[in-house]
């Protein structure tokens, strides 16, 4: 195979990413961008890495049917939840058994956080322990 070929699995990962955003930033109606990067992910093998990545840096968890699954999912998959940067919880969470707390807690990098619901009282020892930028309440 001629190395000069350009194919969809030896695209340079920084050219890759910048295409991701850029065919997603295209389309302003789209309200789910995270359904196109899980499609993108499934090109090739080499692909997947960098939409993962896009995909989980923004994380939106309305209810706690998703929340949990979240949960599974970051906490089954080994540096996955290192992607999250940004999440907003709006969901009612029990508090006796808060999963809006284990999500915070698997997300060290996690710089923007978004609160709508009864998170507050239990996340000052949570919150304590990342950098956040910001929080939203």
């Amino acid at each position: 195979m001629d190395s000069r070929i350009c194919t969809a699995a030896n695209v340079l990962p920084e050219i890759l990413d910048g295409i991701l955003v850029l065919s997603i930033s295209l389309n302003p109606q789209n309200d789910e961008p995270y359904k196109e990067y899980v499609d993108y992910g499934k090109v090739c093998r080499a692909w997947r890495p960098v939409a993962e990545r896009r995909l989980y840096e923004s994380i939106r968890v309305r209810n706690p049917k998703r929340a949990n699954s979240l949960h599974r999912t970051l906490q089954s998959n080994n540096g996955l939840a290192d992607h999250v940067k940004e999440m907003f919880l709006a969901f009612q969470d029990d508090p006796n058994d808060s999963l809006g707390l284990k999500l915070l807690e698997l997300c060290p990098k996690l710089r923007r956080l978004g609160i709508s619901g009864n998170f507050i009282a239990g996340t000052k020892g949570v919150l304590s322990k990342l950098q956040l930028e910001y929080i939203l309440l």
